[in-house]
């Protein structure tokens, strides 16, 4: 307990460094950011599908031709040999309404495909819940046309697809996340960009408009506190921490919802929240 006791206050520092970071940044204008601005910060389709698309669209008008789309290649280890001379990249690319067993059609957030059939398919989740069979109907397209292809599933944590959309059945798909492998291909897209100023602090905008949605601390904070919990001096209190953590989310949840009801009695609101909110499921509900 000692030891939990020892790390937790050695995180509140770095936390309190971090917050004073954030506070330096404010005051340099580093916060300005035109997504947050115009309200596009977490808006799956008309930013991020929009904007990843563009990168890799060697026809793009960031004027680095396929440099982008390699690199993303190389990012997800894809062993597809496209055809670079006849690449189209598509975001929110139409396949047919939606059947009525919900297992054809649809709209995929981004393709990339050549005329020798060859293709990736990415389905884009950043707040968005699964639709019914919409995996499945992505990999079903795919099949019918006779690509040989690749069908990435991206998220904020590189998290699996649902039931509700495989239909659980069993297909080939890869995980890739927002936080690991699309932070770590902008970071090389801004490399290539270096006599591309305009474009380079147009990705620069955006990964600390990721960042921001995936609350990712500054690097050198970061590092600090991984450094501190995982030494061999705090080991132990990182691990009971570890096996406890969701129960200490649970906690904090219902502290929170606590605190929110007693701001509502002191403004006269009704309060009613949703029985489970405190079982860290989504879709739950808060109401004044």
């Amino acid at each position: 307990m000692e030891h939990i006791t020892e790390l937790l206050n050695k995180i509140r520092l770095i936390t309190v460094h971090e917050n004073t970071l954030r506070k330096e940044k404010e005051k340099r204008g580093e916060n300005f950011n035109m997504f947050s601005i115009l309200k596009l910060s977490r808006a799956e389709v008309r930013l991020h599908s929009a904007f990843i698309a563009e990168l890799l669209n060697p026809q793009g008008s960031h004027g680095l031709k396929d440099r982008y789309l390699c690199s993303f290649l190389k990012t997800i280890n894809s062993d597809i040999d496209f055809d670079f001379t006849s690449i189209r990249v598509k975001n929110e690319f139409p396949i047919g309404t939606v059947n009525d067993s919900s297992d054809r059609g649809g709209r995929i957030d981004i393709i990339i495909a050549d005329k020798k059939n060859h293709a990736i398919i990415i389905e884009n989740k950043i707040d968005a819940r699964d639709q019914s069979k919409q995996l499945l109907r992505y990999h079903n397209y795919a099949k019918e046309k006779k690509y040989q292809f690749q069908l990435l599933y991206l998220t904020k944590d590189g998290d699996k697809a649902s039931d509700i959309s495989t239909d659980k059945k069993k297909f080939d798909y890869t995980c890739i996340s927002y936080k690991k492998h699309i932070l770590a291909w902008l970071e090389h897209c801004i490399e290539l960009s270096a006599c591309f100023p305009l474009v380079r602090e147009t990705i620069r905008q955006y990964i600390i408009n990721i960042k921001n949605i995936l609350y990712i601390m500054d690097t050198g904070s970061l590092n600090k506190l991984v450094e501190e919990a995982t030494s061999s001096y705090y080991m132990e209190a990182t691990l009971t921490i570890l096996e406890n953590q969701r129960e200490i989310q649970k906690r904090i949840r219902l502290k929170f919802i606590e605190q929110l009801e007693e701001i509502a009695k002191k403004h006269g609101l009704t309060f009613k929240c949703d029985e489970e909110i405190c079982d860290l499921i989504g879709e739950r509900w808060i109401y004044f």
